[in-house]
């Protein structure tokens, strides 16, 4: 017998990236701040923030939040210049 390495809930095409461009907003511990989301797939987004950004730590970011999506609660998996990945934890 073969087994999928995917849950059988999960189709192996669920986890490509989506492109999309909406405006979203990272609720963080000091505020929140207005981005984009670049891209989207089962698990997580990618985030294009503004370029004048000020760096802060990957635990600054709680959730974020879009038209459609709602406020889903996140962490960064990986960042490089303006943009990062958040993987969606669980929901607040």
């Amino acid at each position: 017998m073969s087994f999928s390495k995917f849950p059988f809930w999960r189709e192996e095409t669920s986890n490509r990236r989506v492109p999309v461009d909406l405006p979203c907003v990272l609720w963080m511990t000091n505020g929140k701040l207005e981005a984009r989301i670049c891209n989207i797939c089962f698990d997580g987004i990618g985030v294009e923030l503004p370029m004048q950004t000020a760096d802060f730590a990957s635990s600054d970011v709680l959730a974020v939040s879009a038209d459609g999506l709602g406020r889903i609660a996140g962490e960064i998996r990986w960042r490089r210049m303006n943009r990062i990945g958040i993987a969606f934890t669980q929901a607040e």
